[in-house]
């Protein structure tokens, strides 16, 4: 029954994975469909009435506009000919939440990239000797805190991984999940992390874990090493009851439960420090993958799980923006290959990015150069500069293999908060005025500290940092730590010596800045510490 399992699983996820190998051998030919494909779901290009759809003629049309971001876009609402089925919710170049229209054209487009993915690595570990099982799995996207009534207003937007799914795909995915979908709707991120605790503890056969930052995990970790004991006595609950609302978690048999009772009350209180690795495999013994980001900031907490799960498999995440999927991890070609049948890319070099260069085409790029990606997608956003930056590692046939490098600009990222410079020096401006300030982000521990000349009050700069979502949640989730304070007399004069010295940059080089992204290793905070 288990081998019978695996083979339909494979069986299920090997078309489109054809059909992606076709447009991998063939990428200029796949760009081509993509691109006359995104033009006619368009709203505002007219397209001639009688074209041999060339990649020529398809460009000729698609650079009728200019390169674009966020805020050169008309109303999104009425990009496409397909009306959106919802919004889901990202911070833009100021901060500012930014609404991205899902059509059913570009939730097609994300199904795609999970079947290629899901077929791909469930052959890689068939190879292996470890094949799925029908056990559960554990897809989530970060939770919003938000409450019911506005959980299903129009513009909520994804509420967990299965949502970004259509079809068969979808009603899979939800038919093995180990953790109920309604612990969305926890206001307290305590309660959210006891409910996902003992949903993943309690679930008869845990198999995968999908989430986007390690960073995720590793709260999980600690919630789990903080609050062992209290967990231990729940696992026997047949219900669990939070801020009035039931779930319903399956009891472990009583093995099991002896065995779980035993690995969590031999943990130590202390979350810092690291359970041993054969405390998580008694806790998760079926668990086959972890899949999460590994790349930029990610890197230290990726490399922890993967010495903390060593019994599974963990692999890092393709570039999966909120505006489209981008990559897909492949263990049979060892790296990230983009999606030529479901998205239309450009690329800028990244020494000319800017709006004098032709940008190039998929087959067009060369290995060992950085690029910015633009895209054309099937909900209406065209020549899309999304300020992500690859790394070309190498070509599969006419494909490049394509490595996230990071964000272009004055971005800060720990965690996935993506603290834009703009945004921040806005705050600090309307927080302070014209006091002296800067924000520092500190990679170890994940948290941000506000450098002033004089004391101040940080209540509500910390409320502006959290109109941006994806900050709000990673401060929610325990992610990043509570916004810290260092008061430094003659701190302009500071800055300059920090980058004299430490730096060896001549003075009229050195910027003011509000945020500085770049330092997160702790040497400017200990350089100005000196002066507190």
């Amino acid at each position: 029954m288990k081998l019978l399992w695996s083979l339909g699983l494979r069986g299920y996820t090997r078309r489109a994975y054809r059909r992606w190998e076709r447009a991998l051998r063939h990428p200029e030919q796949a760009q081509t469909l993509t691109l006359w494909h995104v033009l006619r779901l368009q709203r505002r290009l007219k397209l001639p009435s009688a074209t041999e759809q060339t990649l020529a003629e398809g460009l000729a049309v698609l650079r009728q506009l200019p390169l674009q971001s966020y805020d050169d876009l008309p109303d999104v609402s009425g990009l496409t000919h397909q009306p959106p089925l919802f919004y889901e919710l990202t911070s833009g170049s100021s901060g500012a939440k930014k609404r991205i229209p899902y059509t059913r054209a570009l939730l097609q487009g994300f199904t795609e990239m999970f079947l290629c993915w899901a077929h791909d690595l469930l052959q890689a570990l068939h190879q292996q000797g470890r094949d799925f099982q029908g056990g559960q799995v554990y897809f989530s996207v970060s939770p919003q805190f938000m409450g019911a009534e506005d959980a299903t207003t129009p513009a909520a937007g994804l509420q967990d991984d299965g949502d970004y799914l259509t079809g068969l795909s979808a009603h899979v995915l939800r038919r093995f999940q180990a953790v109920p979908s309604t612990v969305r709707y926890l206001r307290d991120p305590e309660h959210f992390w006891d409910v996902v605790a003992l949903g993943l503890l309690r679930a008869p056969q845990l198999e995968v874990i999908s989430v986007w930052s390690p960073s995720f995990l590793r709260v999980l970790q600690a919630h789990v090493q903080s609050h062992h004991l209290r967990l231990s006595t729940l696992l026997a609950s047949k219900t669990l009851t939070y801020e009035g609302r039931t779930f319903r978690l399956p009891v472990p048999p009583p093995a099991r439960q002896r065995a779980l009772q035993a690995a969590l009350t031999a943990l130590p209180d202390s979350p810092a420090t690291v359970p041993a690795p054969w405390v998580w495999r008694t806790c998760f013994p079926h668990l086959k993958l972890i899949s999460c980001w590994g790349a930029g900031h990610a890197a230290p907490d990726f490399a922890a799980l993967r010495r903390d799960f060593a019994f599974a498999h963990v692999q890092e995440k393709g570039l999966l923006a909120t505006e489209a999927p981008l990559t897909v991890p492949s263990e049979k070609y060892g790296g990230f290959l983009p999606l030529p049948q479901t998205v239309f890319y450009e690329f800028l070099p990244l020494e000319r990015a800017d709006d004098t260069v032709t940008p190039l085409l998929l087959h067009e790029l060369t290995v060992g150069q950085r690029y910015e990606v633009v895209i054309s997608q099937a909900s209406g956003l065209l020549r899309y500069r999304l300020k992500d930056v690859v790394y070309v590692t190498g070509k599969q046939g006419l494909t490049p293999v394509l490595r996230f490098e990071g964000r272009l600009g004055a971005v800060s990222d720990l965690v996935g908060e993506k603290l834009q410079a703009d945004f921040v020096n806005q705050g600090l401006q309307q927080c302070y005025g014209d006091l002296k300030t800067c924000l520092l982000p500190q990679r170890v521990p994940a948290h941000y500290v506000l450098c002033s000349e004089k004391p101040v009050e940080l209540t509500h700069f910390e409320a502006y940092l959290q109109q941006n979502p994806h900050y709000a949640n990673a401060r929610a989730l325990g992610q990043l730590g509570p916004l810290q304070s260092c008061v430094v007399p003659a701190l302009p004069q500071r800055l300059r010596d920090y980058f004299v010295q430490h730096r060896h940059m001549k003075w009229g080089d050195i910027k003011d800045e509000g945020l500085y992204y770049r330092e997160s290793d702790g040497a400017m905070l200990r350089f100005l510490q000196q002066w507190e």
